[in-house]
């Protein structure tokens, strides 16, 4: 990614990341509500991305085998989670990162990556960011997406919808002593472009776009301590 980024600055070509669970529609609403001023200051967001361990007898190829895929659930699935809940967190500055992965699952079934990761980010505005991720774990859902976002002044709930790929997100807050629940609308199709349609347009228009190589390498800079914070059972410290 690096390398990438400094390609791209040489060239003065764009360079943007496919970060494609930014542009779920309910997504692009809860940002939009983050971004007004509706949330409030954020100090917690959690993610949860849970497969059972139902239909991993299918499972194989290269995914289970890191000498080819790098690893495994965190930088399958994993990475998704870990992406949206600092782009919804605006990119606050890393603090420490301690995690744990697991591959009893796999293991068994004869692969070397890891299954099931937990990992918890910390940063230096005080904010946190829990992060849990599965292919196959002992659980009901077939297929758990969840995220949760924790501000001053509403918390946001995003989970799919059937076990699927849409989504639906609820905020929550208290005015004078009631609690109130109310489902997010989605944003329209025609102002939530697809990620390619987004950067077609940016390029076009000469306009800024989200998703670029310094927000990737955040990203990957923390994947990276996640595995190097399992393998020593110590935090990785950034500053």
């Amino acid at each position: 990614s690096i390398a990438m980024q400094q390609k791209s600055q040489e060239t003065g070509k764009r360079l943007m990341v496919n970060y494609s669970y930014r542009y779920i529609p309910s997504s692009v609403a809860i940002k939009q509500r983050i971004n007004a001023g509706l949330v409030g200051d954020i100090y917690s967001t959690s993610c949860h991305w849970l497969r059972n361990i139902r239909g991993f007898s299918q499972f194989g190829g290269w995914f289970g085998k890191k000498s080819m895929s790098g690893g495994g659930v965190m930088i399958d699935i994993g990475v998704h989670c870990l992406d949206k809940a600092l782009w919804l967190m605006d990119f606050p500055e890393v603090k420490s990162v301690t995690a744990a992965t697991h591959d009893r699952i796999c293991r068994k079934a004869g692969f070397d990556v890891e299954d099931t990761v937990e990992a918890f980010v910390k940063f230096t505005n005080g904010a946190s960011l829990m992060l849990q991720v599965s292919w196959a774990a002992n659980v009901f859902e077939s297929n758990l997406i969840e995220f949760r976002v924790l501000g001053e002044k509403e918390g946001i709930l995003e989970r799919n919808i059937n076990q699927g790929y849409t989504f639906n997100a609820k905020t929550f807050y208290e005015s004078n002593g009631i609690a109130y629940t109310l489902n997010i609308d989605d944003i329209s199709p025609d102002l939530c472009p697809s990620s390619m349609n987004y950067f077609v347009d940016a390029i076009i228009n000469d306009t800024p776009h989200q998703g670029d190589a310094s927000e990737a390498i955040t990203v990957m800079k923390i994947i990276d301590a996640v595995y190097k914070s399992s393998e020593t059972g110590e935090p990785v410290l950034f500053s």
